[in-house]
């Protein structure tokens, strides 16, 4: 509204003068650029972002925030398509969107309530019961997915056509063992190419058939479009050490927890790596750090490693 657009102009000054005082600091035009970029002028946040890059190409977040910034132009463009999900509540929309968020992070328990929690506020909203029963399998729950794929199906009336074509791929598919769903997947990244979700789930669905180089292309494609997708890290990081490239490894997935240090599955993930690296003591510092942060699967991981160091010291 017109007074928090007054209260946030207010601080336009203090950006100016940090600049005046601070001429060839980047991070002075990256807050700038990002007063701008909050405020909608696309256009001003660019020009600001490339400036922040000239004055120092090192700045960290330089290449970054640009691209951020052009996305978001991009998506607030009346040519920009993205999928739209098909309920009267935005409520319902916004829980459905943090599921899919969840569920790219592999926290299943968390897409799980989110789905639910978007049924809750819309009980017709088909495509929330097909990602639900996703989590419902990934947790080894077979015959609540099953379920909640009759309700998709019965539900899918109120759908649109594509989600239409997704519930029902991914209904044949656990029925007959087919692979409908990925094709279905593939077709809507063709038609909508500026969607994440969209983007992220060609390497999610397929990364059991496409391999690593592929996983990684996309994922790349992916982050450069949308700097603030970090599950495509978390999905390039296992993927460079299927590629036994473990520095790249390690790169990436430590880049993912700085980007989302209040996220417990970049922790556990770096885990992993330092696993695979045979470094158990890092290992266990990180998946008790990603325990804490409630992801149950890491408590596994910490009980099942512990064992393990206990028996080393021990012989």
């Amino acid at each position: 509204n017109a007074e928090s657009d007054e209260e946030y102009d207010k601080g336009l000054p203090f950006i100016e003068k940090y600049i005046e005082l601070n001429p060839n600091e980047a991070n002075a035009y990256d807050s700038l650029a990002e007063f701008h970029l909050n405020k909608g002028e696309f256009d001003k946040a660019i020009e600001t972002y490339q400036l922040a890059f000239e004055v120092d190409p090192e700045f960290e977040w330089a290449t970054r925030n640009l691209a951020l910034a052009k996305y978001q132009q991009k998506m607030a463009s009346e040519d920009s398509k993205v999928m739209q999900w098909t309920s009267e509540s935005d409520e319902a929309k916004s829980a459905f969107n943090m599921g899919m968020w969840q569920l790219y992070n592999l926290e299943w328990e968390q897409a799980n309530a989110s789905f639910s929690s978007a049924i809750e506020q819309d009980e017709s909203f088909a495509i929330a019961y097909a990602m639900r029963a996703r989590t419902h399998f990934l947790m080894q729950n077979q015959s609540s997915g099953a379920e909640d794929l009759d309700i998709a199906v019965s539900m899918s009336i109120n759908a649109s056509a594509e989600e239409k074509k997704i519930i029902l791929s991914l209904y044949n598919d656990n029925q007959l063992g087919t692979n409908s769903f990925n094709r279905v997947v593939e077709r809507l990244v063709v038609k909508y190419p500026v969607d994440s979700f969209l983007k992220m789930e060609s390497i999610f669905a397929t990364m059991s058939n496409i391999g690593p180089d592929m996983i990684i292309r996309i994922g790349k494609d992916l982050y450069t479009m949308n700097p603030n997708f970090t599950p495509a890290l978390n999905i390039m990081g296992y993927a460079y050490m299927q590629k036994d490239e473990m520095d790249l490894a390690k790169e990436t997935l430590q880049e993912q927890v700085r980007r989302q240090a209040g996220k417990a599955n970049p922790y556990d993930s770096l885990g992993d790596y330092y696993l695979a690296v045979n470094d158990n003591s890092m290992a266990l510092k990180y998946f008790e750090q990603s325990a804490k942060m409630g992801l149950k699967a890491s408590v596994t991981k910490v009980d099942s490693l512990k064992n393990k160091l206990a028996k080393e010291k021990n012989n």
